[in-house]
């Protein structure tokens, strides 16, 4: 061997562990890069999908609160029986307890 080849390999030898704790460090870096990279292709659309179909499954099983079904059935009251809607307020704002029998009794 030439004199050139053994300083070669006596300044690898001498510098084995660094190059390899070297090599380590590059392939798990490029591992956890990789598995961060593929994580983010399957999960980002993955994750969208399940966003949606709770929320359309939230939509599906929303609760009416008080002032909304109260505000729709009164409308639907007086649209389908405004006379009857109409006498029965006049009723209850004058405190009348029985409205049948005060006009036929007149």
């Amino acid at each position: 061997m030439s004199q050139a080849k053994v300083d070669r390999y006596k300044e690898n030898k001498k510098n084995r562990a660094k190059i390899l704790k070297q090599k380590k460090i590059k392939k798990y870096t490029a591992i956890l890069v990789t598995a961060f990279c593929v994580g983010a292709l399957i999960g980002i659309p993955v994750g969208k999908g399940i966003y949606k179909y709770s929320k359309n499954l939230a939509e599906q099983n929303k609760t009416v609160n008080d002032m909304d079904y109260n505000s729709w059935f009164n409308n639907y009251w007086d649209e389908k029986l405004p006379s009857t809607a109409s006498e029965t307020s006049a009723d209850v704002a004058t405190g009348d307890a029985n409205p049948a029998t005060t006009t036929d009794a007149q």
